[in-house]
């Protein structure tokens, strides 16, 4: 019976002993700086690591293959991804480089220590903008006539109308977001 107690007081003690030395961080969470995306440009998740000791390891796990971005301030894949950390300061952030479609719809998780904050970057949950970007582009001259015919990638997505030598030209079948 004094083995059981001697073994239930150790494992108490143990976990009294683990639980101090362990240092919950209740605000881990991540945003995006701006509030807004950008394709094509630099963005940055913030990670709010308030209460974070400063010794702590952080990391970012992410993107499309969700894998490790980031160890403390080294990346795995510096061209694309660089952390943005300083030694006093709890917080913590990844740099995004040349921001695509292939970096949206993906979880990331900042980790400080022991505590982690997972989320979505969701296309649908964040605002962002998409810069025009032609694909195809084709002019048709024939006798008096002219047709252009003009392919842009672009949000938001823009009120369109054509202005040349009178106040207002006519469109024929515009597409907008692929349905004509």
């Amino acid at each position: 019976m004094t083995t059981v107690l001697e073994n239930i007081y150790s494992t108490f003690i143990a976990m009294l002993i683990i639980s101090s030395t362990l240092h919950v961080v209740e605000n881990l969470k991540w945003n995006i700086e701006s509030g807004y995306i950008v394709f094509g440009k630099d963005i940055l998740l913030h990670c709010d690591g308030i209460g974070c000791p400063s010794n702590s390891i952080k990391k970012w796990i992410g993107g499309p293959n969700y894998d490790l971005l980031s160890f403390n301030v080294t990346s795995t894949n510096p061209s694309k991804y660089e952390m943005m950390a300083k030694n006093n300061i709890p917080s913590f952030g990844l740099k995004i480089k040349n921001f695509t479609i292939d970096d949206v719809n993906c979880k990331y998780t900042c980790a400080c220590g022991l505590q982690q904050y997972t989320n979505m970057l969701d296309l649908d949950a964040v605002k962002y903008i998409y810069p025009p970007h032609i694909h195809t582009y084709s002019e048709l001259k024939t006798e008096d006539r002219c047709n252009i015919d003009l392919v842009i990638e672009v949000f938001p997505l823009p009120r369109c109308f054509i202005v040349y030598e009178i106040p207002e030209l006519p469109q024929k079948n515009p597409k907008i977001g692929g349905i004509s």
